[in-house]
């Protein structure tokens, strides 16, 4: 039988993402989910539709990411939205390559932490705020439903 959750991927099928990773986001799903009862994550009432709202869309934006690349960074990352899911992509596509997330809360920081270590994803995380920071060294910058952000 296959389990209906997964069906939900098979909008990234055009964008090559490795089915291999479909396990993963649902691991990630679950964490999520548990840790939102304790701390704001994401909305409420989007946990139902978790994969399509927020996995396949923070997926979708795997097409502007160059595999040359050597450092993608996540800019407010709250969740890891969009950090998190790219990593977990790119483990299989490219695993030398380095997500930096950036989140100014420290328990938002211990969540990505752990999530980090128990997906076992290349990332690193910085409990900063990203606009007291200067000389980021990145290809990428990337970010979700963060205040407006100017570099000049």
């Amino acid at each position: 039988m296959i389990d209906s959750n997964i069906l939900e991927y098979k909008n990234l099928e055009p964008l090559n993402v490795s089915r291999e990773t479909f396990p993963q986001f649902e691991a990630y799903c679950e964490l999520l989910k548990k840790e939102n009862s304790k701390i704001n994550l994401i909305s409420k009432s989007t946990e139902k539709e978790i994969r399509k709202r927020h996995i396949v869309d923070c997926a979708q934006t795997i097409e502007f990411i160059d595999e040359n690349y050597e450092i993608c960074t996540d800019v407010g990352s709250g969740s890891g939205l969009p950090g998190i899911v790219l990593a977990i992509i790119m483990k299989i596509k490219k695993p030398d390559m380095k997500f930096h997330l950036y989140e100014k809360s420290f328990k938002k920081c211990q969540f990505l932490s752990a999530v980090k270590e128990k997906l076992d994803l290349n990332a690193e995380v910085f409990q900063k705020d990203i606009f007291k920071e200067k000389n980021i060294e990145t290809d990428l910058i990337i970010t979700r439903a963060f205040k407006p952000f100017f570099l000049f």
